[in-house]
């Protein structure tokens, strides 16, 4: 009885949570990544990995994956103990801009994604070939990582300040061609809406205001990291996202017309009437002197 409780008492003390986890991997044909590891490249195939059917990415390209059910356990603890909290947001948003967004549905997204979040992790350069090295051509996927690194990193508007009339409509473009993808956060007194790859505001009162976008995945899916003994952690990313764009717009009075009154001058008594008179009279002298 002594020994059982005190291994029930370790169990309570991991930091795994214990639940039977299925990993399944989905393999790529002519894919292989390269991977240099302790002065040596290892090379394995491209698959999709999946969690209890959840995509998911490898966190430890040292490692060799197991599969089936029984043999992973959620870790709570890995991603604060390995990585900074900058490390964490960057392969997060990595793997939510990755593979599976918006038109992102091939394997060089997942390819891309997997790349990048092990060259934050490791800082090193990791490769993919047509055959396991050290034969094979070398796959290119350049454009889809830089592209998914383009969507971390642009927002719509972001920090700029507009001005407006009330009343008056005000079209702004966004020259990231991000904002489709974000949601705008209504405020009181301010008309706004998207219009391809324009925002249209217009109001109805004068003052200074700030505009929110909100990008979020509303999967309501937490981010979990599975680990398993002598195989490699796996880490299902890309939830719980939220990025913001926020800039400012006033909006000013509209400007009343003004009304300009006809003023004629007043021409009695002035000195340009007696010099006019003065004139007039010695013009009518000469000329009568002329006449004579």
């Amino acid at each position: 009885m002594k020994k059982i409780f005190i291994f029930t008492s370790l169990l309570f003390l991991l930091p795994f949570s214990i639940k039977a986890i299925n990993i399944e991997v989905d393999y790529i044909d002519n894919v292989y990544s390269n991977r240099p590891v302790n002065n040596q490249v290892l090379s394995g195939q491209l698959g999709y990995i999946y969690a209890d059917k959840n995509l998911a990415y490898c966190l430890d390209p040292s490692l060799l994956i197991a599969t089936g059910e029984g043999k992973y356990a959620i870790d709570e603890t890995y991603l604060e103990q390995n990585l900074t909290e900058e490390e964490i947001n960057y392969i997060n948003l990595v793997a939510h801009f990755g593979y599976g967004f918006a038109s992102h549905k091939d394997e060089y997204y997942y390819m891309a994604a997997q790349e990048l979040i092990w060259e934050k992790i490791y800082n090193k350069d990791f490769y993919w070939t047509d055959q396991e090295y050290p034969n094979g051509n070398k796959i290119d996927i350049d454009k889809y990582k830089k592209e998914i690194e383009y969507l971390i990193e642009n927002k719509p508007f972001i920090n700029q300040s507009v001005k407006g009339k009330i009343n008056e409509e005000i079209v702004l473009e966004d020259k990231t061609n991000t904002l489709k993808y974000y949601d705008i956060i209504p405020i009181d007194d301010l008309e706004i809406s998207k219009k391809d790859n324009k925002l249209i505001i217009k109001a109805s009162k004068s003052g200074d205001y700030e505009i929110k976008l909100e990008h979020k995945n509303n999967e309501n899916k937490s981010n979990l990291i599975y680990s398993s003994a002598n195989h490699q952690t796996i880490g299902l990313l890309g939830n719980d996202i939220l990025l913001e764009s926020k800039f400012k717009i006033t909006i000013e009075e509209e400007k009343q017309p003004e009304v300009i009154e006809d003023v004629l001058p007043n021409t009695e008594n002035t000195d340009i009437n007696k010099n006019i008179s003065s004139i007039c009279l010695l013009c009518l002298g000469i000329y009568l002197l002329r006449k004579s």
